[in-house]
């Protein structure tokens, strides 16, 4: 279980700022990855989700920048025999809670 900076309602994704390497690691080796959100972080698209992450690097001192991460789901590799193969380099599935009674962390 996660918290995402923010999510995006249009394409399902959840938006990642990791500062270190542990945080990026819990996100992604669970089978089942669960995300927190305050409902107030919830964007309406990728346009808007860019917006506030360009305000997020900014705003981080140079040697500083955290790792900025779009998950929308289970990742998708094919090989070459054709085949595509679901949840390969990370969780099979992605549930987000919105936490309306929630504003800060």
């Amino acid at each position: 279980m996660t918290w995402a900076e923010y999510a995006i309602a249009e394409d399902g994704a959840i938006v990642e700022v990791a500062h270190d390497d542990a945080a990026r690691l819990a996100a992604s080796l669970p089978i089942v990855h669960i995300v927190l959100l305050p409902a107030g972080r919830l964007v309406r698209d990728v346009g808007e989700a860019m917006a506030v992450v360009g305000d997020i690097l900014r705003a981080s001192g140079p040697g500083k920048r955290p790792t900025v991460t779009f998950i929308s789901g289970p990742s998708r590799t094919g090989d070459i025999e054709l085949r595509l193969l679901y949840g390969v380099h990370g969780p099979h599935s992605l549930h987000v809670v919105l936490l309306e009674w929630f504003e800060g962390r």
